[in-house]
């Protein structure tokens, strides 16, 4: 198991960190939705990040799995239900 490059402190873990995706006016025409943005809150997000880095997974890579048009299609078509 890797070591810590640095310790977490306790405000690392009720941390909270708001992210928002706003598409261009060309990519909200192709989507099938009615909305240009998308937001979502990250908890504990330095937390999140050293597991992802434990784990060699890219942050890019991440953010694209949560907010890939695939996964927002069926996150929108569900509410709209």
């Amino acid at each position: 198991m890797e070591v810590l490059k640095e310790e977490l402190s306790p405000d690392d873990f009720r941390s909270t960190k708001s992210n928002c995706i706003k598409y261009s006016r060309h990519d909200f025409i192709q989507l099938p939705y009615f909305t240009t943005d998308f937001e979502w809150k990250d908890y504990s997000p330095a937390v999140f990040r050293r597991i992802l880095e434990l784990n060699s997974i890219e942050y890019a890579d991440y953010q694209l799995s949560i907010c890939g048009d695939e996964l927002l299609r069926e996150v929108f078509f569900r509410e709209n239900m």
